[in-house]
């Protein structure tokens, strides 16, 4: 019996959504890296008449590699149907298509072990739905240096198999050609193993169109030869470091997996199928636009995507994808994947490197109409099915939706065809055309997000509150730009910018990188316009077009602009929701100079920092803003007086009230900002610090501090990313008879059927018994156990089951406490050695009691002016106010007695760390001792910053005669000088000194003054200059003028 070679043995028509390939297609000849070109008979390459048959060996024939008859590999059972079905793997937490099938039977697996003995050419039969067996012929097979096999093969009757065993387990898929439904063979470490029916689209990209040639805007007729690209110097990355890679492969591959060879190569083990892929044809251009066009769908994501092999290659298996952009393969496709190849690779019928692929025409190549295919496979790897048309009863009317409208708003989902339309978006079904409805409504942004992929979203990195608007950039004095990302649907960014009087233009929406771009992003842009007090001014969402243009008229002063992805008409009509509006953007605006004026100050009004972690705040002013300071500020934390970037790694716990300056040329604006530091580690996260606690789980993903869901403090933890038959658990160790009390909370799919037994759930176990569970959706609950005499080893451990994920697949635990039965706390910080701790005035100051054997309440005497104890949590914090030494008691009180220990605390004055620095030590380190004998004292030298050990230098305060005549005296202000006061007096006899102009933190200057201040002026690194006259004119009398230094 022989095959014939076109028609019937087709792996690769059922690769490339049905469509007729065959080996002969996969060959090319490498000249060089970046330049891989077909040989002369590439032109004939699409004629199929010159086809030759090729026989293989019939059941009942010989050959070289076997003489064995056909292996069965394994046996079926019934049937299964309706809610007699298995529960299907699921990794994304919300519905997918993918996951879906029709039929089951379980299957056994003994005789898999014969899969090892497997080579090409020899014969295997596989049972299959309605009774049928399908005969097969292996035709390639790899073996693992960890003894995964992976083979794959031609079915007689037309198709392909996959099969792959081993320590990853067992699974594979069956692929006959001409039918809607293929299997493919699920088995987890714990669960049954079977063959399951599934629509062709949940398995493989099916029928993806070819780009028209029309589709584009100013794609070139041809590349020639000469033009082809260079790519070991086109690297690009959309976002360096990030874990989730998807890498674009232009130049060609020589690829040897066998997740696509092709099936009738007759190789033997030692020689594995090569697919000699073409290079792309892109020209330079269009590589950097392709590149540019994936990158915005994927934008939002923690996900880099780039040309960079390297990026990929160190990627971890399973957060990666590599897409090969080749002509090898066109016939009639744009591209084919594997649906959830992403998580799948490395899994038992998928290799490590499982590419997806999308097949450019060779002398046809529109960067737009690649870049569409390729974000469109990748969704399909990330495990994203078709979005096309069904009408009212359900019937499919349209694969692929081509989408509606026209011009900039004319839009398309990217999982349909977006080709012909500007603006292609993710989307979840909400479309319709006419009667006809979409045929899909999963959500695309939660499952490419999800935590099977191991991506997640982008944190937001601007505030959608008015009051706590980031600056908008200035180029000039009358124009401003920024460019930012839009992270999630509904999402908005807030920037405040100072402007004239006069007319404003601001301009918004998709960051063109290239300005030879069109449409080069996602979002559909609407901006609106606010005053100082938060009044709506205008708005602009102009319909038909993606970009937001906003003129008007304003009176003059601070702004404020919203920015958010927004939609366009009706969803059912022609048009689209904000659904898909996120990504990258650019906002720019012109205005007319602004009037001088005291600095406006925003930016968010509460930082979170954790101890031990760098952590950085950027002040936010507008105003032309010269110089920045923040009083209160930890003794780890610093400000760059000249950017306002507060910056530093915190080492105490606590909460801190910090005041912002901002100063120039017209005056200065303070702001308060809550500075949080919360206690690194995974037991101050639970309020059990002294416990000693550790964690991890499968796929190192262990539990990790959560800040926007807790029950107690500011923190709880979380469990991590697991996947299906995974867990992420987190234990620490007690010694009893004594309470444990601790809250938790869930996110899972639930068992309704029989909660008893949990499909995904968050455990408590001591030692080896489980001593409770939670599962479904559950809020915080408090649970409270005996734990017995002994040592004890304490874990709770968020499982998954093989198979579906629901909710958000988490579970949390928070305040945690355990207490020895009838013993009084013990103190473990401070414990029995004495702690000291050094902190200056006017800096923010933490320290955090801890205790065992759970303290009810906490105590702290003797405390420095200006700190205080948080007697529920025994955090010490605040900012110090007076110098001294204190010895402070701490104590920890639970029903059965109190523990006190003692920490000794030396506050500072800001004069005396000067002092030290200066290495005055001793008498000399008086504030009115002159160690350089030149008639100034410390106190002085310290105010203006000049040297102590040498003659006082130009730095000190000078005096002038002024216009009328007035005495003018003129001084330099240092930065870190809050706590002094400097005050101008003038007199006329030098006995009666009258007080004039004061500046610094305590300084007032109310009622009638004898002085004027003439300037003062912002040096642009923290010091200011201050220039203050007498009232009185020095002929009318004699007058004098000096300047006072006073400190707390």
């Amino acid at each position: 019996m022989a095959f014939d070679r076109y028609p019937k043995l087709r792996v690769l028509a059922l690769a490339v959504c049905g469509l007729a390939i065959v080996a002969g297609l996969f060959f090319g000849v490498v000249t060089e890296r970046g330049r891989k070109m077909a040989p002369a008979a590439t032109a004939g390459m699409h004629d199929r008449s010159d086809m030759q048959e090729k026989s293989v060996p019939s059941s009942s024939a010989t050959s070289a590699s076997t003489s064995l008859s056909s292996a069965t590999l394994f046996s079926a059972g019934p049937v299964l149907t309706g809610g007699g079905r298995p529960r299907l793997p699921s990794r994304y937490g919300v519905p997918a298509k993918a996951d879906e099938f029709s039929r089951a039977m379980e299957i056994n697996t003994p005789a898999v072990v014969a899969m090892a003995a497997l080579k090409p050419q020899d014969r295997v039969r596989l049972p299959y739905f309605d009774g049928r067996v399908l005969d097969g012929v292996v035709r390639a097979v790899n073996r693992a240096a960890d003894g995964q096999l992976l083979m794959v093969g031609v079915l007689e009757t037309g198709g392909t198999f996959t099969l792959g065993s081993g320590p990853r387990g067992f699974g594979g898929r069956i692929l006959p050609d001409g039918e809607d439904k293929v299997a493919v063979i699920r088995a987890t470490k714990t669960a049954s193993t079977y063959l399951l029916e599934k629509p062709r689209q949940s398995v493989m990209c099916v029928s993806y169109p070819r780009w028209p040639v029309t589709a584009g805007s100013g794609a070139p007729a041809s590349v020639e030869e000469d033009s082809v690209i260079t790519l070991p110097q086109l690297e690009f990355s959309s976002r360096p470091g990030a874990t989730a890679v998807v890498f674009l492969d232009f130049d060609g591959a020589d690829v040897t997996e066998l997740d696509w060879n092709p099936p009738d190569h007759d190789n033997d083990p030692e020689t594995p199928p090569v697919i000699q892929a073409m290079f792309s044809g892109l020209n330079d251009a269009q590589v950097k636009e392709v590149w540019q066009r994936v990158a915005e769908d994927y934008r939002a994501f923690n996900i880099n995507v780039t040309t960079d092999q390297d990026a990929y290659d160190a990627a971890p298996v399973g957060s990666r994808m590599r897409c090969i952009i080749t002509p090898t393969l066109v016939v009639d496709a744009g591209g084919v994947a594997f649906l959830g190849s992403w998580a799948d690779a490395g899994a038992p019928d998928y290799s490590d490197n499982v590419p997806c692929w999308v097949f450019p025409p060779n002398r046809l190549n529109d960067a737009k109409a690649v870049a569409e295919a390729v974000s469109h496979e990748i969704g399909h790897t990330l495990g994203l099915s078709h979005d096309g048309l069904m009408n009212a009863e359900g019937d499919a009317v349209e694969e692929y939706y081509h989408g509606h409208g026209a011009g900039p708003a004319g839009w398309a989902p990217i999982m349909g065809d977006g080709y012909e339309q500007a603006l292609s978006q993710w989307s979840r079904g909400e479309y319709a055309s006419g009667s006809n409805v979409a045929n899909n409504h999963e959500d695309d942004l939660a499952i490419i997000g999800s935590s099977g992929n191991r991506t997640g979203y982008l944190d937001d990195a601007v505030s959608g509150a008015l009051a706590e608007a980031a600056n908008l950039p200035l180029i000039n004095a009358s124009t401003a730009e920024v460019n930012g990302v839009l992270e999630r649907t509904g999402d908005s960014d807030v920037y405040q910018v100072l402007v004239g009087a006069g007319t404003v233009t601001f301009t918004a929406g998709i960051n063109l990188e290239d300005a030879t771009v069109d449409g080069l992003g996602n979002i559909d842009a609407q901006l609106d316009l606010y005053d100082s007090a938060g009044v709506l001014v205008a708005t602009a969402n102009p319909i038909g077009q993606s970009t937001a243009e906003l003129t008007t008229a304003v009176s003059g002063g601070v702004y404020r602009l919203r920015l958010r992805g927004t939609g366009e008409g009706l969803v059912t009509g022609e048009g689209y929701s904000n659904y898909g509006s996120i990504g990258r953007y650019r906002l720019s605006g012109t205005f007319p100079v602004p009037a001088a004026r005291a600095p406006v100050i925003g930016g968010p009004l509460e930082w979170v920092a954790v101890t031990g972690v760098a952590a950085s705040y950027p002040v936010q002013a507008v105003g032309a803003p010269l110089a920045f300071y923040a009083d209160g500020l930890p003794n780890a934390l610093k400000i760059n007086t000249a950017t306002g970037v507060i910056s530093g790694t915190p080492t105490n716990p606590g909460t801190h009230a910090v005041t912002l300056t901002v100063v120039n040329a017209s005056g200065s604006t303070m702001r308060a900002l809550d500075l949080v530091v919360l206690p690194g580690g995974l037991g101050s996260a639970v309020g059990a610090p002294a416990l000693i606690w550790t964690s991890g789980g499968d796929g190192n993903f262990p539990w990790k501090m959560d800040r926007e869901v807790f029950v107690e403090g500011r923190s709880a933890l979380r469990s991590g990313a697991v996947q299906g038959d995974e867990q992420s658990w987190l234990e620490t160790t007690v010694t009893g008879p004594g309470e444990l009390r601790f809250r938790w909370k869930v996110s899972s799919e639930l068992n309704v059927s029989e909660p008893a037994e949990p499909f995904d759930r968050l455990e408590f176990w001591r030692g080896g018994t489980r001593e409770a569970f939670i599962s479904g959706e559950e809020d915080w609950a408090e649970l409270v156990y005996a734990v017995p005499a002994g040592t004890h080893t304490l874990r709770w451990v968020y499982q998954k089951d093989p198979y579906s994920s629901v909710g958000e697949d988490t579970g949390w635990l928070d305040a945690v406490s355990y207490a020895r039965a009838g013993e009084a706390p013990v103190l473990t910080h401070p414990g029995a050695t004495l702690i000291s701790q050094t902190t200056t005035t006017g800096n923010g100051y933490g320290f955090q009691i801890t205790a065992t054997n759970s303290p009810s309440s906490y105590t702290a005497t003797g405390l420095p002016p200006g700190l205080s104890v948080n007697t529920g949590t025994g955090t010490i914090g605040g900012v110090p106010s007076t110098a001294g030494l204190y010895v402070v008691t701490v104590g920890a009180t639970n029903a059965h007695g109190t523990a006190n220990a003692f920490v000794l605390i030396t506050v500072r004055s800001r004069f005396a760390f000067w002092a030290e620095s200066k290495s005055l030590f001793g008498d000399q380190a008086a504030a009115s001792a002159d160690p350089d004998g030149d008639g100034v004292g410390n106190l002085v030298e310290y105010a203006f910053d000049t040297d102590p050990s040498a003659a006082i230098s130009s730095a000190s305060p000078t005096v002038a005669l002024g216009a009328g005549p007035h005495l003018e005296i003129e001084f330099v202000r240092p930065a870190d000088r809050a706590e002094l006061t400097y005050t101008v007096e003038v007199s006329e006899d030098l006995i009666t000194w009258l007080r004039g102009h004061a500046y610094g933190a305590r300084a007032e200057n109310t009622g009638a003054l004898p002085t004027q201040e003439i300037s003062r002026t912002p040096l642009g690194d923290g010091r200011e200059r201050v220039r203050v006259g007498d009232a009185l004119p020095s002929e009318a009398t004699r007058r004098f003028i000096r300047v006072k230094i006073a400190a707390p």
